[in-house]
């Protein structure tokens, strides 16, 4: 459900949906099930910058790079080779992203 009213980007909608699955993975200690719900809250973070949004996020799955990396572990204990497929992709994505935004700052001179 979360999903599908993100992609219509209704994120305020979504974000009580991803938390209710987020919560049934965890009550059924289900871990891949559990992954791929914080994998998809940290892509709502990246597309949805509200500060609840950005709030649940941080709670959950901690700092951009940190929660990347946390999510690309658990995939990979969890064998779930698609996932960790797409987390290695944004962690390259942010790292170019970094990159860029040190090429492009203009120089302040004083």
């Amino acid at each position: 459900m979360a999903v599908l009213q993100a992609d219509f980007e209704c994120y305020e909608e979504a974000l009580p949906a991803i938390n209710e699955a987020i919560s049934a993975a965890r009550e059924c200690k289900d871990h891949s099930c559990l992954a791929f719900c914080l994998s998809w809250l940290h892509h709502f973070s990246l597309v949805d910058q509200s500060a609840e949004t950005q709030e649940w996020a941080r709670k959950l799955i901690g700092t951009h790079d940190g929660g990347l990396s946390y999510l690309r572990h658990q995939a990979n204990a969890y064998e779930l080779r698609g996932l960790e497929s797409s987390l290695l992709l944004s962690q390259a994505n942010a790292a170019i992203a970094r990159v860029c935004q040190n090429i492009v700052r203009p120089v302040v001179q004083h």
